[in-house]
C-alpha cells in the first residue's frame, strides 16, 4: 500500500490533484504512438490563469491555492474521461485531448474559458473573478513529439496573453 501511495505521489500534483508534468510527457508519448498507429487526431491545450500572481500578492497564499484548486476542479469536471489534465507550472495547466481535431479542441477551450469566467471565488466578502488565456494546438503527424507539442501550445498561449488575455488562440 505504501508503494502504491509513493507511486501516486510521484505523478500527482499535491495541491490540485492533477497529474504532474512528468506524467504528461509519458502520456503524450503514449498518445503519439496511438495517433500514429490508429491515424487519429490529437490536440493539446495550454491554459493559464490570468493575473494569478496578482491574486497571490493581493490576497495571499491561501486564496492563491484556493483559486488553483477550484480551477483544477472545474477543468477536471468538464473534461472527458479520456482527456488528461495536468499542472504544467505555477499558473499553467495542460489538457491533452485524444481523438479531438483542432476545431473541436477550440470549442473545448472556449467552453472552459466561459465556465471559468462565470466562476465566483468568495474571500472575506469579495468575489474574485477568474479568466483564462488558452493556447490550442493539434498534432502535426511526423513533426510533433512531446516537447514540440507543448512548446507550440505555450507559444499560442503567449500570443493569447499578448493579445490581451482572456482569450483562446489556435
Amino acid at each position: 500500500r505504501l508503494e502504491a501511495e509513493v507511486g501516486r505521489l510521484n505523478i500527482i500534483d499535491p495541491l490540485t490533484g492533477c497529474y504532474n508534468r512528468r506524467e504528461l510527457y509519458r502520456r503524450i508519448d503514449h498518445e503519439l504512438r496511438l495517433s500514429g498507429r490508429e491515424e487519429r487526431e490529437l490536440s493539446f491545450l495550454c491554459l493559464e490563469i490570468d493575473h494569478l500572481r496578482h491574486i497571490h500578492e493581493s490576497y495571499g497564499k491561501l486564496v492563491y491555492e484556493e483559486v488553483l484548486r477550484r480551477v483544477a476542479l472545474e477543468l477536471r469536471s468538464r473534461s472527458r474521461a479520456t482527456d488528461f489534465l495536468c499542472r504544467l507550472g505555477p499558473e499553467q495547466f495542460g489538457l491533452l485531448l485524444p481523438a479531438c481535431d483542432s476545431a473541436s479542441a477550440r470549442k473545448v477551450a472556449e467552453l472552459l474559458s466561459d465556465v471559468l469566467r462565470s466562476l465566483e471565488i468568495r474571500h472575506e466578502g469579495l468575489i474574485l473573478a477568474v479568466t483564462l488565456s488558452v493556447g490550442v494546438v493539434s498534432l502535426q503527424p511526423g513533426r510533433d513529439d512531446s516537447d514540440t507539442l507543448i512548446t507550440r501550445a505555450q507559444s499560442a498561449l503567449y500570443r493569447a496573453k499578448a493579445e490581451g488575455r482572456d482569450r483562446v488562440v489556435l
